[in-house]
């Protein structure tokens, strides 16, 4: 076989994701317990994929998905320099929802974002190339939080292209220096302002539930005499907790002479949970 016949390289859109802290629930919980978490896992994070139409108005499959154990990678074939705005834009919201979505059922995600050369064969379960070794890297390195780290490349080139102005409710740059999915606030603020439709919580019920996963697991896990906390997980949780209370305050103040910015103060997380 030609080496032509194998395929190329290709600009593509990696987004490399696990499960923070995932050696730590296989002590925990029972093989049909992890099972089911990473089927929803899975489920969750293999769909939302992006399709192109061609100059012929026809349908091409650029979105493509790899996993193993707890492991996620998500790819989008960049087939013009036109489409990274609405790509970066819908896997930004999308990866949002999801990540809140997790963390309300306690599972904390992490991961990295990254533009670059990809080889991606889902039928064989290929994939490798320097975008993904940079979304390895970026996430080994950045993500010890429970957070998607965004490649700075990425948000340099949205703010040269002007097209960073769709996405900045969902992206936050930390003390660190580094940029990540900001999903608590982009998932929040959208459903403060739009809503959602009847047959899901409503904002200020999923502000509630992100409030009272992470105290539950401070109350629960921390203070019990029997469990205590390695200092390791605890610089996580207090790193949420501080994320929280950010979030609150950032949309208390971006909402401020809305009705639905009132009595946000009441999902705040007292300082003093926080000294453990």
């Amino acid at each position: 076989m030609a080496d032509s016949d194998l395929g190329k390289y290709e600009k593509t859109l990696v987004s490399y994701l696990d499960i923070l802290g995932f050696a730590e629930l296989l002590n925990e919980r029972s093989a049909a317990e992890i099972a089911n978490l990473l089927i929803t896992v899975k489920r969750s994070f293999a769909a939302g994929g992006r399709v192109h139409r061609n100059r012929n108005d026809e349908v091409v499959r650029i979105f493509k998905w790899f996993n193993f154990s707890d492991l996620i990678v998500r790819t989008t074939r960049i087939e013009a320099e036109e489409e990274i705005n609405r790509i970066v834009d819908w896997e930004v919201y999308y990866l949002s929802e999801m990540q809140l979505s997790m963390a309300l059922d306690g599972i904390l995600i992490r991961g990295a974002i990254c533009v670059g050369d990809l080889f991606a064969k889902s039928e064989e379960s290929i994939v490798f190339g320097p975008a993904l070794v940079k979304a390895y890297r970026l996430e080994r390195e950045y993500a010890i939080y429970p957070r998607i780290v965004i490649d700075r490349d990425v948000i340099w080139e949205a703010e040269e292209r002007g097209y960073i102005a769709h996405w900045q409710d969902y992206c936050l740059r930390g003390e660190d220096g580094a940029y990540f999915v900001d999903y608590f606030f982009g998932a929040s603020l959208t459903g403060l302002e739009i809503g959602f439709p009847g047959d899901q919580p409503n904002a200020r019920e999923r502000i509630q539930a992100h409030r009272d996963m992470i105290v539950n697991f401070i109350e629960e896990r921390t203070r019990a005499e029997k469990r205590r906390a390695s200092e390791r997980i605890k610089q996580k949780w207090i790193w949420l907790a501080l994320y929280h209370n950010s979030t609150i305050r950032r949309l208390k103040e971006r909402l401020q002479r809305s009705p639905r910015g009132q009595d946000l103060d009441r999902f705040l997380i007292s300082e003093e949970l926080l000294k453990f």
